[in-house]
């Protein structure tokens, strides 16, 4: 038993926590939702994304990984929590996919 923040929590427990919790992650499904480019503002408007339309960019698939790398902008995820799936948001055809991607917050 070890003290955090004035709470006593068993090592073994806590543990436990952390082993399910992985387990659960690993449960989750990644899949692309494709849109089309009315979508985001309809979103926004909807209060299903949240931020200003200024905030959104689509990017080409190949530019992800160097702007997440930037830290200038991070993928926009949707989550299903009842079916276990992480979605991508996406718009166009296979091998030609534009990616929603939002500006990265600022830290000072």
């Amino acid at each position: 038993m070890f003290e955090i923040a004035g709470l006593m929590v068993s090592g073994i427990s806590l543990f436990n926590d952390l082993l399910n919790t992985c387990r659960d992650l690993r449960r989750w499904e990644e899949r692309d939702l494709p849109v089309d480019r009315e979508w985001l503002g309809l979103a926004i408007k909807a209060g299903r994304v949240t931020g200003a339309m200024e905030s959104f960019a689509w990017v080409r698939e190949k530019k992800v990984p160097t702007l997440e790398l930037k830290g200038t902008y991070q993928v926009v995820i949707a989550h299903n929590d009842e079916k276990k799936i992480l979605y991508r948001i996406v718009d166009g055809g296979l091998g030609d996919q534009n990616i929603l991607m939002q500006k990265a917050a600022v830290d000072l």
